[in-house]
């Protein structure tokens, strides 16, 4: 009996599974929420061992750990979504055209949702750690979630800090294009990009480089009791011009440079390549789940034959 229930739970969920997942919006959205979990969570439980080991950070760890989680990310999602995993880096691929302004909206909710899910549920598997070394939830203790600025840096040192960075960042993104890098290098060459980025610009506002991995766990701090004084960083400024609008700029300024600078036929690559890269965002409007890659490139080239007009065809529609 419970093996035949077993057949019939199985058999309904998996057609309910390849008939939700073959929706585009569906599956881009679940991979970008996947991959921003899997980066965020990576890097903020780093920061609870060293906070309850009553260490000192170190950035070196720390960065490899989110270094780790991106390619973990990167890796499981580059084919879906094209592995964005950043509001500011699907922002900055829309105005070069390499995504449709009308998808970055489920883009960046996914992104939002990933990171927030990502402090909780760092929170939930380390609530005992945490409360060795912030039993009060203070704001100091929310610095294993959120960024705040290096002793005696100001607010203005730490916007241009993060443009700079995250302008890097993006900058590498559209550099990762062509023959010289295989697209199966990708994820390990993002791997050393951001583990690179974290360790050098460190200091001044945390590397933040993503909107959402500040602001998804900020969120989380404030809704789980750590107070309305997380919007702002230790010296009551408002932390948001930082780390939300400062990467916004950057990935702008980092891809528009390139693109007028150094090469500008990366910008408004055709969807339909196969090759898909970080940024892009390539899945077959036919795409069946569990169909092979060689399979699903049959069936749209089928496809794309059937809708040619065959000259006999024409010839005789000319007779009629």
């Amino acid at each position: 009996m419970a093996k035949l229930k077993s057949h019939l739970l199985f058999g309904y969920l998996v057609p309910t599974s390849k008939k939700l997942l073959s929706n585009r919006v569906t599956r881009e959205f679940l991979a970008e929420m996947t991959g921003t979990f899997i980066l965020v969570a990576s890097g903020l439980s780093a920061h609870v061992v060293y906070k309850a080991r009553k260490q000192q950070m170190d950035t070196f760890a720390a960065a490899f750990c989110f270094g780790v989680g991106a390619l973990i990310a990167i890796s499981a999602t580059l084919d879906v979504s094209g592995a964005h995993l950043n509001p500011a880096v699907s922002t900055a691929m829309a105005s070069i055209g390499r995504l449709p302004w009308k998808r970055v909206p489920h883009y960046m909710a996914a992104q939002y949702i990933g990171a927030f899910f990502s402090a909780f549920v760092t929170w939930l598997i380390n609530q005992d750690a945490i409360l060795t070394f912030d039993p009060d939830y203070t704001e100091h203790g929310s610095a294993v979630y959120v960024t705040f600025p290096g002793e005696g840096v100001g607010l203005f040192s730490a916007f241009l800090d993060q443009v700079l960075s995250t302008g890097i960042l993006s900058f590498s993104i559209l550099a990762a294009d062509g023959p010289k890098l295989p697209r199966s290098f990708h994820p390990l060459y993002f791997t050393l990009v951001i583990t690179g980025i974290v360790i050098s610009f460190n200091y001044n506002a945390g590397a933040i480089l993503n909107p959402a991995r500040d602001l998804g766990p900020r969120l989380f701090t404030w809704i789980f009791g750590y107070g309305s004084d997380v919007f702002m960083d230790l010296s009551g400024c408002h932390w948001w011009l930082v780390a939300i609008i400062a990467p916004h700029l950057g990935a702008l300024l980092g891809v528009w440079y390139y693109i007028l600078l150094i090469d500008p036929s990366v910008a408004y690559e055709k969807e339909s390549d196969s090759n898909t890269k970080i940024g892009d965002s390539f899945v077959p409007t036919n795409f069946q789940i569990g169909a092979p890659k060689n399979q699903e490139n049959h069936e749209v080239a089928k496809l794309d034959h059937d809708h040619k007009e065959h000259p006999n065809d024409a010839k005789h529609k000319s007779d009629d």
